[in-house]
């Protein structure tokens, strides 16, 4: 009897109550959309930035010139000194890449360091795969596909990409130890911004 002579009482206690249970819901569906918002935008960036130092990546190369003999491609003397150079520009480009990609998304990811932490792993991935695809796109055909209809000793340049490691000198499994450039310097740049935005309140407050 109180309870239904307090209901009466209050008749828009109910219905508050009700309204902050649909604002929490409403509330929590809007920082997940958020939290999958910010992982999309950092996998997009890290395609762009793929894409973009692809391109960098070809212009910079020197295709190793090879001769063909006996339906086989070879690399020549002189190829085999330029054969280095995908390798070099790869990780030159990567780690300057990697650094401002994992430093401007520490600086945008202020307050959800984790959810960061995770989309710049997957994005420095993507910027990886991205590269060494269109970067392949870009550069000459393969040789090696070539050669079994060229006539013997025709010159053909190298295509561009990564020569794999033997299997028993992988680094993680990886074939080519260039693939970790980008990413190892994405988490150099997002953790040294995050380290340096977490001390400066502390400074501050010392100096004060």
């Amino acid at each position: 009897m109180s309870e239904q002579l307090s209901a009466g009482a209050h008749p828009g206690a109910e219905d508050a109550r009700a309204d902050d249970r649909i604002d929490v819901g409403a509330g929590d569906r809007v920082d997940d959309r958020a939290r999958v918002i910010r992982v999309l935008v950092l996998l997009l960036a890290g395609a762009a930035l793929g894409g973009v130092l692809a391109v960098l990546w070809e212009m910079l190369w020197e295709p190793p010139s090879g001769i063909v003999f006996e339906q086989t491609w070879y690399l020549d003397e002189i190829g085999l000194t330029q054969d280095i150079s995908g390798f070099g520009w790869f990780v030159v480009l990567g780690l300057v890449g990697g650094l401002a990609y994992g430093a401007v998304a520490a600086k945008l990811g202020s307050g959800y360091e984790l959810l960061t932490l995770v989309g710049v792993v997957a994005g420095s991935a993507l910027a990886v795969w991205v590269m060494l695809q269109v970067g392949h796109w870009l550069g000459p055909p393969d040789p090696r596909l070539l050669a079994p209809t060229t006539v013997d000793l025709t010159a053909l340049p190298g295509d561009l990409r990564l020569t794999p490691t033997p299997a028993d000198e992988r680094l993680l499994g990886l074939p080519n130890s260039a693939y970790l450039a980008l990413p190892g310097a994405a988490l150099i740049g997002l953790v040294s911004v995050f380290l340096g935005q977490s001390s400066r309140p502390r400074s501050t407050e010392s100096v004060g």
